[in-house]
């Protein structure tokens, strides 16, 4: 599944360091308006304390800039998670929509390292099992490790649990492999990868 995002996600880089450079800028004009609303408003209170006390009016200083580069931080950091949500959008979306040949390969690829030794079934939903590529079975089944079995099969009953990708079960006990149920459980380690490619 690795290698089926990494090229999921290189297919969508250009279009995303496009996204980002919009997301970033947008961030960056608004923390440079924070940044300036706070230079101001230190600069202020600065003429009036120190009419007063000229300690009182260092103590205000640095806690204003305090604020403002904390206002920065959070303003670039939101701005960084939205532009990560996108890709993953975008990402799925391309996964769901690539062309019959290169989707069902994507399945192979999930199903060979997903697969355990034994019997299993491989639950498409039913618009998948609609547009199955004849011979797919048999070409996965020679792609499966030494003493692993999968027969496809589209379940009414489970198919409609998933939208793409597909259930593993064995002996009663089913494995969500939907490209949704995927990310979510590596979504560290891909969102980690997103922030390489885009923030590097």
């Amino acid at each position: 599944m690795s290698n089926g995002l990494d090229k999921i996600l290189e297919d969508i880089r250009l279009e995303a360091e496009k996204s980002a450079g919009d997301i970033v800028a947008k961030a960056q004009r608004e923390a440079d308006r924070i940044v300036e609303t706070a230079r101001k408003e230190s600069e202020a209170s600065r003429n009036k304390v120190r009419q007063e006390v000229d300690a009182a009016a260092q103590d205000a200083q640095v806690r204003s800039k305090s604020s403002a580069a904390l206002a920065v931080r959070q303003k670039i950091l939101a701005a960084r998670q939205e532009l990560i949500g996108e890709v993953l959008d975008k990402a799925l979306e391309k996964a769901r929509t690539l062309p019959d040949e290169e989707y069902f390969a994507l399945l192979s690829g999930m199903a060979v390292k997903a697969a355990h030794t034994g019997k299993g079934r491989m639950v498409l939903s039913e618009k998948d099992m609609k547009r199955l590529p004849a011979g797919f079975e048999a070409s996965l089944q020679k792609a499966l490790p030494a003493g692993c079995t999968l027969t496809v099969d589209a379940d009414p009953e489970r198919a409609g649990q998933i939208r793409d990708g597909f259930l593993l079960i064995y002996d009663g006990i089913e494995e969500n492999c939907s490209f949704e149920a995927v990310l979510a459980s590596r979504q560290e380690a891909v969102q980690d990868r997103i922030r390489e490619i885009i923030f590097s």
